[in-house]
C-alpha cells in the first residue's frame, strides 16, 4: 500500500534535490564571474602601478646622474654631521 507513495515521495524528494544543486551550481558560476571581473580589474591596476614604478625608478637614476655630475658636490670634505661644509 505504501510501495506506490514511498516511491513518489522519493522521486519528488530527488527532483527537488536536484533542483537545488542546479541553482546553487549557477549561483556558483555566478560568484566565479564576478571574481574573475575583480581580478582582471586588478590586474590592470597593478600593471599600471608596475609602469608607474618603472618610470619613477628612470626618473631616480636621472636625477641622481645629474646631482653627482654637479662639481659642487664634489672636493668639499663632509662636516661632522654628514653634510658638505661651505667653503667660501
Amino acid at each position: 500500500m505504501f510501495d506506490p507513495i514511498v516511491q513518489c515521495g522519493f522521486a519528488a524528494c530527488a527532483r527537488s534535490l536536484l533542483a537545488i544543486v542546479v541553482w546553487l551550481i549557477n549561483q556558483l558560476l555566478s560568484v566565479i564571474r564576478e571574481n574573475n571581473r575583480g581580478i582582471s580589474k586588478n590586474n590592470e591596476l597593478v600593471s599600471g602601478v608596475i609602469t608607474q614604478l618603472g618610470k619613477q625608478e628612470e626618473q631616480h637614476a636621472t636625477i641622481s646622474r645629474q646631482l653627482a655630475e654637479r662639481p659642487c658636490l664634489w672636493g668639499r670634505p663632509p662636516r661632522v654631521d654628514g653634510t658638505a661644509s661651505k667653503t667660501g
